[in-house]
């Protein structure tokens, strides 16, 4: 079986590779650039870059987000880490 993995982090492929390879699964990287919707579950966030993927490629795909969630500030960046890094990186 081959699976298309939609990323540009060569890291999380690796990752990704190593832990699938013992099923027998094959991941394809497919290094495109994928929007990051602003929501704070990371379910519907994957959700939407897969579907992204998808639409690109018409290939099976997988997508993988995380969330960095601070419980004193509400949860806060939750699933925008890399959109709130990037607007500390301006200041």
């Amino acid at each position: 079986m081959k699976l298309h993995f939609a990323t540009r982090n060569r890291g999380k492929v690796d990752f990704i590779t190593n832990m699938l390879s013992k099923y027998g699964i094959k991941v394809i990287h497919v290094p495109i650039e994928l929007s990051e919707p602003r929501m704070g579950d990371i379910r519907e966030i994957a959700k939407a870059k897969v579907l992204s993927a998808y639409s690109k490629i018409k290939k099976p795909v997988i997508a993988l987000d995380s969330g960095f969630y601070i419980h004193s500030s509400g949860g806060f960046p939750g699933g925008n880490v890399n959109p709130t890094l990037k607007n500390m990186e301006l200041r």
